[in-house]
This record gives C-alpha cells, sequence and structure tokens, in this order.
C-alpha cells in the first residue's frame, strides 16, 4: 500500500508540474505586449462653404436679329429683356459703331501712307533737276529713308486698325438643368436678394482637357419656361473671349453656386470608412480609444469632404493607420497639420 500510494503521489506532482510551469511564465509574457498602434488624427475644419452645382453646356453664337437699318452693323447693346412688352418709339438695339471707326482708321492710314508717298515723290521730283546738274545722290538716299519711316508709320497705323477689327466679342454658353434645381435657385435667390435667379450671378468653366475651372463669367439669363419633352430650363452664361479660345458649338462643364454660404465642418475625405450603407469616422475618446462616429456626408472640394452630421468640432478624427483599426482599439494619437476649407463642387 505505501509503495502504491507514492507512486500515485508522483504522477499527480508530475501532472501539476507543466501547470505550475506555466503560472510561473504568465507574469513575464504579460511584460512583452505591444504598445498601442500610433496614428494621425486631425480636427474637423471649420469654414464657410458654397457649395457648387456642374453642368455640361456647349458655346453659342452671340444672339442676333436681323433689322432693316440704312447701315450694317452689330449690335452693341440690348435695352430690353427677353418678354418685356415694349412699345412704337422704343429704344430696342443700339448699333455697334466700332466696325466704322475701324473703317475710318483704316483710311486714315491708307491716306497717311499716300500722302507720305506723294510726299516722296514731289520731292525726288524737285531734287530731279539739280542731280541733273550735280549729280548729287546722298541727300536723296537721306530723304529715301525719311520718307520710308514716314510710309512705315503709316503701315503701322494700317496693321492697327486691322487689329481692331480682330478682336472677337464676348461669347455665350447655354446649359440645363432641372426643375428641382430652379426652384432651390429661386428659393436661394429671393433670400439672398429679393428677387428672381439670373443676371450678374458668378459663374466658372473648364474646357475638355482642363483639370480646374479658370475661366471667370457671368448668367446673363435663365428661361421662364420647362421644357415639356425634357422637364429642363435653360440657362445661360456668358464669358470673355478676347483671345478667341472659345468657339460656337464648344462643350464645357460649367460650376454655378448651388447654395447660400454656409458654416461647416470638413474632415479628408481618406477617413472616411463604410459598414454596408452607411459611412463613419474612427474618432478618439478621452481615453485615446478609437470609437466609430456614423457621419452624414456632403458634397467633395479637392481632398477635403464636407460632414453634414455626425461630427462636433472638437473630435479627434483618424486619418492615417486605419487599416488595422477596430472599434475599442487603444491608439497613440499624433496630430497632421490641417487642412483649409474651400469652395465646395457638387456633381449634377
Amino acid at each position: 500500500m505505501p509503495s502504491l500510494l507514492a507512486a500515485r503521489l508522483g504522477v499527480v506532482v508530475f501532472l501539476l508540474a507543466p501547470a505550475l510551469a506555466g503560472c510561473g511564465n504568465e507574469p513575464s509574457q504579460s511584460k512583452g505586449a505591444p504598445p498601442p498602434p500610433t496614428v494621425t488624427i486631425v480636427k474637423p475644419v471649420e469654414g464657410t462653404i458654397v457649395d457648387q452645382d456642374e453642368y455640361v453646356g456647349r458655346f453659342v453664337a452671340v444672339d442676333s436679329v436681323e433689322i432693316r437699318a440704312r447701315v450694317w452693323g452689330y449690335l452693341e447693346a440690348v435695352h430690353f429683356t427677353d418678354g418685356q412688352m415694349v412699345k412704337k418709339g422704343d429704344l430696342l438695339f443700339t448699333m455697334d459703331r466700332r466696325p466704322y471707326q475701324v473703317a475710318l482708321d483704316q483710311a486714315r492710314a491708307t491716306l497717311a501712307q499716300v500722302r507720305a508717298n506723294l510726299a516722296f515723290a514731289e520731292a525726288d521730283l524737285a531734287r530731279a533737276q539739280q542731280l541733273v546738274r550735280d549729280r548729287t545722290i546722298t541727300e536723296q538716299t537721306f530723304d529715301q529713308r525719311t520718307q520710308a519711316k514716314r510710309v512705315a508709320e503709316a503701315s503701322v497705323a494700317a496693321n492697327t486698325a486691322l487689329v481692331h477689327q480682330a478682336e472677337i466679342d464676348p461669347i455665350r454658353f447655354e446649359f440645363t438643368f432641372d426643375e428641382a434645381s430652379y426652384l432651390r435657385y429661386e428659393r436661394f435667390a429671393k433670400r439672398s436678394r429679393g428677387a428672381t435667379p439670373g443676371t450678374d450671378d458668378p459663374v466658372k468653366l473648364k474646357l475638355l482637357g482642363e483639370s480646374d475651372f479658370r475661366h471667370q463669367g457671368q448668367i446673363d439669363f435663365v428661361d421662364n419656361a420647362i421644357s415639356q419633352s425634357s422637364g429642363t430650363i435653360r440657362g445661360r452664361a456668358v464669358f470673355p473671349n478676347r483671345d478667341g479660345l472659345f468657339t460656337p458649338g464648344m462643350f464645357g462643364r460649367i460650376q454655378v453656386p448651388g447654395s447660400p454660404p454656409y458654416q461647416a465642418l470638413l474632415v479628408p475625405d481618406v477617413a472616411i470608412a463604410t459598414e454596408q450603407a452607411r459611412k463613419f469616422v474612427y474618432a478618439l475618446d478621452a481615453t485615446d480609444t478609437a470609437r466609430q462616429k456614423y457621419v452624414t456626408l456632403g458634397a467633395l472640394r479637392e481632398s477635403l469632404r464636407i460632414i453634414k452630421d455626425g461630427l462636433a468640432a472638437d473630435d479627434r478624427v483618424i486619418v492615417d493607420g486605419l487599416a488595422t483599426m477596430r472599434p475599442g482599439t487603444k491608439v497613440k494619437p499624433q496630430e497632421a497639420p490641417p487642412a483649409a476649407p474651400g469652395r465646395v463642387s457638387k456633381a449634377q
């Protein structure tokens, strides 16, 4: 019996040894736990935003009307608005006098050239009598150069007139937008100016292949009827075209202010994550622990995203280190420099 009891006790001690050894190693393993991951955070940028709607349209030639007049020419000013009632005797159009001024400048330049040629011919003829007698050439050479200068000046004047004639007028850009947008513009215009949308609204435009909206213009007309076939309404803007870059029929993309200025929060777009149909960001609480905050997104401006709901101005949003982030992860934050807000584009 004693030998059997001793054998059993030996088996128990043998079985407990690994457990005791494991308990002894547990403190040393806890000392090797990895440190919290380092992440980059930013605070939302607060700024004044104006949403921008974008539409595709094309350039058209400036509207013209066929009139009966004693002289031909282009219209310089229209003294009525589309749809306005007019009566007999009202001033409707003013003719552009520049073509006539150009023609006058050309005529004056041609006259100056003819006079210079005439003066040279007269002087050359007067000298001819003396040259016959003493064969003098130096004075003639000097006079030829003097008269050549006069001819050159006259030629410059003539070409200057041709340059003025070649200058191009502003060009119009037509586009369409839907009924809902029209109603939104109308409410916006009445709140801000007490008027319907239309003239003098600033717009920007970019051409095919351009990366930004670099061309400045103004809305000069909004139609007063919605197309029954398409359900859209026609808008028109005017752009300066001094260098002749724009050509009728050319397509472009126009940017129209789509809202009154308002205060908004923006965060870098890289901070936005997706959970099925919902969007969220990781924000840190007071203990530097990552928490999900579901947000409502607005438009994108370059790399910044408008946050319409779900964030506060003092939230610390993670923008780098999101690949392995999970809710409840404790992190070591480091701040990134804030980005500046600006105008926002919203594609239509």
